[in-house]
């Protein structure tokens, strides 16, 4: 076996895991809401369909199923559809996070911003899948392999940082309405900081795998085949860094189901909405 082979193997190998490790997620998931949601609350089995649960449960899955076509992809000496699936995966996985992230804050959104600021922003939100999109339409386009990777860099940076900016939009727009809560002598539900901080936390695993990606890509662009250690140590981070934003999401999930609920206080910034309404859908349904 060759250094290129094995190196190739080893980047598999990285992906299986972290393919394994999002199913175990995903178990974890379904196990909070059968042990948890539906027999503590008393819900119905259709809760199980709640639209964040829906999110989640897809993120997890296209996260898994984009770990498995990369391991394809090594494995089988980089098949340009093996690099097609990965990459419509890995687009529908960005979508989907940054739409559980809406859901998460967008109450608090409406609650910080005036109607014409939340209709602009939520405009750009419903605009940004076809950005997500590009890495997939990218890989599409016959080219050599240096083009192509190229393609994929650029598009797929251009679409992680739309994520990331506005998911880190949601979540400074969370702090500050708890910031605004204990600036008025309020003490902020638990719900609030546990949203918060896993929210944040995810946040910063998002900006790590887009610099490991363009890290990793930028190696693989400037090193030969037979050189690409430092490759496939980036490769595999990134896939790990995806792990701890599912893990995140999932932990979060669980401490909001765990925590009693609070009382209702004022929004300081809008009258007639309370803090409590602000997030209540996604706490409601989460």
């Amino acid at each position: 076996m060759n250094t290129t082979d094995s190196r190739a193997r080893v980047r598999a190998i990285f992906c299986l895991t972290d393919a394994f490790v999002l199913m175990v997620l995903l178990a974890w998931l379904l196990r909070i809401i059968l042990t948890i949601e539906l027999r503590e609350r008393g819900r119905h089995v259709s809760s199980l369909f709640t639209i964040p649960n829906v999110l989640l449960f897809n993120l997890i899955t296209n996260g898994a199923a984009t770990s498995a076509a990369a391991a394809w992809y090594h494995l089988d000496g980089e098949p340009r559809l093996a690099n097609v699936i990965r990459t419509f995966f890995f687009s529908a996985s960005q979508i989907t996070y940054l739409f559980y992230s809406w859901v998460r804050s967008h109450d608090v959104l409406r609650c910080q911003s005036s109607p014409t600021a939340f209709r602009i922003f939520r405009w750009i939100l419903y605009t940004t899948p076809l950005v997500c999109m590009t890495p997939f339409i990218t890989s599409l386009i016959p080219a050599d392999d240096t083009t192509s990777l190229l393609l994929e860099m650029v598009s797929s940076v251009a679409s992680g940082l739309v994520v990331i900016v506005l998911d880190s939009f949601f979540a400074y727009s969370f702090i500050s309405q708890i910031r605004q809560v204990n600036e008025a002598s309020i003490q902020s539900p638990p719900q609030y900081k546990i949203i918060a901080r896993y929210g944040l936390f995810a946040s910063a695993a998002c900006l790590c795998i887009l610099f490991l990606y363009i890290g990793s890509s930028v190696t693989s662009l400037f090193t030969d085949s037979s050189s690409r250690g430092m490759y496939t140590l980036l490769n595999g981070l990134t896939f790990a860094a995806y792990s701890v934003v599912a893990w995140a999401l999932v932990k979060m999930k669980l401490e909001l189901l765990t925590v009693h609920s609070t009382p209702t206080t004022q929004c300081p910034k809008s009258e007639g909405t309370t803090v409590k309404k602000s997030v209540q859908a996604f706490l409601g349904t989460v």
